[in-house]
């Protein structure tokens, strides 16, 4: 039993003594790292890590801090970046929009996609709805708004069509305001001939017959990128590869998007795995795999499955973090349908030693980073976390509303499932 030295004068327990001393104190100092980096990549000073202006490429220079700081060598050469460009598209200034003469709030009332096109005026509203589509071939929609509201997006037998209007526009309106109760930013490459804005519910009057608008776009451009990669040599040549994408989706207007959830937190996972490795060998090799251009099509993770810096064929297996900061009701693995040994292994784990409140598994998705390794032919999970905040592409993923409850389960699952 451990006994504490006898010290003259009175003997105060700091925080850091509590902690270090607490039987759970390895699962405290994981979430403590986690929280400092999740902090640190979802502040302004990274800018939502967006694309345009210096926010993802500030956060790839933290990240290869990270990796250098805890003896990861550097995964391509003598480099901790494989640089790539693709095009983005972005908007300019603060754009306004108001309805009927009330201004909107912008990023908490509405918020315009990216590929949006310059357009300054006022036009006429039509709002959709289940009883009047057939007046969509008779009224002036090149010179109107359609709002698609929530009775239409939940309607069983309108939902493709309600979609077909969405991204489709096929009467060639100048715009589509999708009306939401959590309004989200997303990312496309390609330039847009309408504009494309989702807006709060609360915030938009049911008798809304104008709207006024004022965007000016930037042209898409070329935009140099780069992923971030260390390696920590195993006792084998077998290569495990943790992955994360670290870009989320930039600014609007005067606002950023702080992305604690998606995906600052995949990323400290997989940097909390790189210090762990940090003053030990592991079983196998482990690469960390920090990729960007996930918010524009899984754009990192193909090139680097494209120009690899070693044989793919010695992976033995791909876990990518993707939204791992709640898990109040535990978490999901997809292709834990596919690899159904492995999912039942970790399950039997977890039963054991009740890691996690529960463990589910998915079949294949195409929405996430290992799908590249998967479609490759190479073993790949998509770990993310459920219950908690629900926030999502919009201002209010921030560090504070995440629980991380099963945060340190998970890492203690996997180096149990890895023989670590």
């Amino acid at each position: 039993m451990f006994k504490f030295p006898r010290l003259s004068g009175t003997f105060f327990l700091t925080p850091l003594c509590l902690l270090l001393f607490h039987p759970n104190s390895t699962q405290a100092q994981d979430t403590v790292y986690a929280r400092q980096v999740i902090d640190s990549l979802s502040s302004p000073y990274f800018k939502g890590r967006g694309y345009t202006g210096e926010g993802a490429w500030k956060a790839s220079e933290y990240i290869a801090s990270e990796l250098k700081k805890y003896n990861a060598a550097p995964l391509f050469g003598k480099e901790y970046f494989q640089p790539f460009s693709f095009q983005t598209t972005s908007l300019s200034g603060n754009p306004t929009l108001s309805v009927d003469g009330k201004t909107l709030t912008p990023a908490k009332d509405f918020i315009l996609w990216p590929n949006s096109p310059t357009l300054k005026g006022t036009y006429k509203l039509f709002r959709l709805k289940p009883n009047n589509i057939q007046d969509l071939f008779y009224k002036d929609i090149p010179n109107s708004f359609i709002v698609i509201d929530t009775v239409m997006q939940k309607h069983p037998d309108l939902k493709e069509f309600t979609e077909l209007i969405s991204y489709g526009n096929p009467f060639g309106a100048k715009g589509i305001l999708v009306l939401s109760e959590k309004p989200m930013q997303v990312h496309r490459s390609e330039s847009s001939r309408w504009v494309h804005a989702e807006v709060l519910y609360s915030a938009f009057p049911d008798s809304a017959s104008t709207l006024k608008i004022n965007v000016l776009s930037e042209p898409p451009k070329k935009t140099e990128v780069r992923n971030v990669g260390g390696i920590i040599k195993g006792k084998t040549d077998s290569v495990i590869i943790l992955t994360a994408h670290y870009d989320h989706i930039g600014e609007f207007g005067t606002y950023y998007f702080p992305g604690a959830n998606d995906n600052a937190s995949g990323v400290s996972m997989v940097l909390n795995f790189a210090k762990y490795f940090s003053n030990r060998t592991p079983e196998h090799t482990i690469v960390f795999l920090l990729v960007t251009g996930e918010e524009i099509g899984l754009k990192g993770s193909e090139y680097f499955v494209s120009d690899p810096p070693f044989k793919l064929k010695k992976v033995s297996a791909v876990y990518n973090f993707d939204m791992v900061g709640t898990g109040d009701d535990g978490i999901t693995i997809v292709n834990g349908n596919i690899y159904k040994n492995d999912f039942e292994k970790l399950q039997s784990i977890n039963d054991s030693k009740q890691y996690l409140k529960e463990i589910k598994a998915r079949g294949e998705s195409k929405g996430s980073d290992h799908y590249h390794f998967y479609k490759n032919g190479i073993k790949s999970f998509f770990i993310y976390t459920r219950g908690g905040s629900s926030a999502y592409h919009n201002i209010y993923d921030i560090s504070p509303a995440l629980s991380l409850s099963s945060y340190s389960g998970i890492m203690k699952l996997l180096l149990e499932f890895w023989g670590e």
